[in-house]
């Protein structure tokens, strides 16, 4: 799990089934973070694309949630196709089921987000470029 950079987070989740439940909430923008934005090799397990992998106690320590709450919290999110779990002999492989449409892209080198892009292509110290858009909004 990379500790930097950024995931997107939907104003459609404003409209999830799930968005008034606080819990609910909180433990799926962790999966969300914590997922993996690149598959990894993690001895023998493959972690690929929107996948982590952790365990319910791991998760429910991380989340101040009781074992048993987390569990059913994981379950609920597999029944409403949020996430897949698979065990493995390492620990719980959670997999963020649209993991690409979260996070808007297909994982290609040649993806780019506008930051990224615009960083790259705009030199201009920081107070020139916000002096040219204050001076583009005042005309």
């Amino acid at each position: 799990m990379a500790e930097g950079g950024f995931v997107k987070i939907s104003r459609m989740l404003k409209n999830w089934e799930h968005y008034g439940d606080a819990e609910m909430l909180k433990l799926f923008i962790h999966l969300l973070l914590s997922a993996a934005y690149k598959g990894y090799w993690d001895r023998d397990i493959y972690v690929g694309r929107g996948q982590l992998l952790t365990s319910i106690r791991g998760l429910a320590q991380e989340l101040g949630f009781t074992h048993r709450h987390t569990r059913t919290l994981i379950s609920t999110l597999k029944a409403t196709q949020e996430i897949a779990q698979e065990t493995t002999h390492r620990g719980t492989l959670i997999t963020i089921v649209k993991w690409e449409v979260y996070q808007g892209g297909s994982g290609d080198a040649d993806t780019q987000s506008d930051t990224e892009t615009d960083t790259k292509t705009d030199t201009r110290s920081t107070k020139k470029r916000h002096t040219h858009y204050i001076k583009k909004d005042i005309k």
